[in-house]
């Protein structure tokens, strides 16, 4: 089926039955009609629809007016029988509609010839067009409960992110649509501590892309290095490997070849780059590092970083991927004692935006601000599905790699952890009780949800 052809059957139904027409507009707009005088009949429909007025063959042609427009509504009537499809060809039109767009960008980057800026603009715009959006995207209350009972039938394990740190992983679940925020001052590890995230989520089977402002790729090799392969850094840089230490990098080599991890070093990237290169390789994750690096048409460092920032929030939302950026900080002054506080969202360089867009904002900060060689604190600063708080990290340097630091748990803190639990299991079986008592008050009255054969209930209170 043709546009054309959509688009007369679209009209048609709304001619010969006006209830379907709050569905149509639900999908439409006058931009997906291929011909002027379609959209404009189209338009009256919608200006009848938002009016809230009657909605006839009669009262369409006498706002259109013309003898013109009288003999195409009787020709669209007799064109179509019924109505019962019109949604399938709303959508159909919807998706012409959509190729079309595509189909004209490809001729502007002919038409622009030799000027690549512009051209990558309009890829990026086409590259948009691929997405389907969250804001086409509806339930009923009753279908998003149906569809969680179905997830949770789901005997797959969550899709969540591995940091390779399992304290990290019991507290954030991140995963498709979510921007990570990663903060802290220079030197204090946030490359090495993304290198080492993007690393881990290559090898859980995640197709990761860094995306490298600052470090060059054979920095970036040597960091990776030291970390996989276990040999010191030191003497990757001064040449001085032993034969063990290079067979333990042809290992590592080995394994990385079958790696998703893709290093980019993209010192001149946009963000409309970052899209394009994003949607050509696939990326299920990619790191940014860093934000304040991604050049932008605005001339503020306030604009430019709000605009990143809001540009990478919605790539993420749109592309259904899980971006973390990284993000220097201002550190706080320190006191007349010579001490300061931690570093905290407000902390963020250059813009607020990066507080408001994060769902999850992760500062590394040292554990005492005195000792550059002291543990690191990440601060769980958000957390937009769990509790906030802080992890413990010891940093080695010379193999760039972090590792979890169990706290120490006094006796106040076990008490109150022991009092906590204690309140949880009286809440647990307080809710177990109330649903089997639910579960028998609503037998004989109808099923919201019938378990599909072979689903394993044992472990389900209804």
């Amino acid at each position: 089926m043709t546009a054309a052809t959509a688009a007369e059957a679209v009209l048609g139904s709304m001619l010969i039955d006006a209830r379907c027409v709050p569905e149509v507009m639900d999908i439409l707009s006058p931009e997906d009609f291929p011909g002027t005088l379609e959209r404009r009949i189209f338009e009256t429909f919608r200006d009848l629809w938002l009016d809230r007025q009657v909605i006839d063959p009669v009262i369409v042609e006498s706002r259109l007016g013309g003898p013109d427009y009288r003999q195409r509504l009787a020709e669209l009537m007799q064109n179509t029988p019924t109505s019962a499809n019109v949604l399938e060809y709303a959508r159909i039109l919807k998706d012409q509609a959509q190729l079309r767009r595509i189909q004209e960008a490809c001729m502007q980057i002919v038409s622009v010839g030799t000027d690549l800026s512009r051209a990558r603009e309009i890829l990026s715009e086409a590259a948009g067009l691929l997405v389907e959006h969250q804001a086409d995207r509806d339930r009923s209350y009753g279908e998003l409960l149906h569809e969680l009972l179905d997830r949770q039938m789901d005997k797959a394990p969550p899709d969540w992110l591995d940091w390779g740190i399992p304290a990290m992983n019991e507290r954030l679940m991140v995963g498709p649509g979510d921007f990570v925020v990663l903060g802290a001052d220079s030197s204090v590890g946030k490359t090495a501590l993304a290198l080492q995230f993007a690393l881990s989520m290559a090898k859980a089977g995640k197709r990761v892309g860094f995306f490298s402002y600052e470090t060059s790729l054979a920095s970036v090799t040597n960091r990776l290095a030291a970390n996989d392969a276990d040999v010191p850094l030191r003497r990757v840089k001064q040449k001085r490997l032993s034969r063990d230490e290079i067979a333990r990098i042809i290992n590592a080599g080995g394994r990385g070849e079958k790696l998703p991890l893709r290093i980019l070093e993209t010192a001149r990237y946009t963000v409309d780059d970052i899209r394009a290169k994003t949607i050509s390789r696939g990326f299920d994750v990619i790191f940014v590092d860093y934000v304040q690096l991604i050049p932008s048409r605005e001339r503020s460092r306030y604009d430019v970083v709000t605009e990143v920032s809001m540009s990478l929030h919605r790539l993420a939302q749109e592309l259904k991927i899980t971006v973390i950026g990284l993000s220097q900080v201002t550190v706080p002054e320190l006191d007349k004692k010579g001490e300061r506080r931690y570093i905290s969202m407000d902390d963020l360089r250059e813009s607020r935006q990066l507080k408001q867009d994060g769902e999850i904002i992760l500062l590394l900060d040292l554990s005492n601000v005195k000792d550059r060689d002291s543990n690191r604190v990440l601060i769980i600063a958000k957390n937009k599905d769990d509790a906030i708080g802080r992890i413990v990290l010891h940093f080695d340097p010379h193999h760039m790699r972090f590792t979890y630091v169990p706290p120490v748990e006094g006796t106040d803190e076990k008490a109150s952890r022991e009092r906590v639990q204690a309140m949880d299991r009286n809440r647990e079986d307080k809710l177990r009780k109330e649903a089997e008592k639910n579960k028998t008050a609503i037998d004989g009255q109808g099923v919201f949800y019938e378990m599909k054969a072979g689903e394993d209930d044992e472990d389900l209170p209804f």
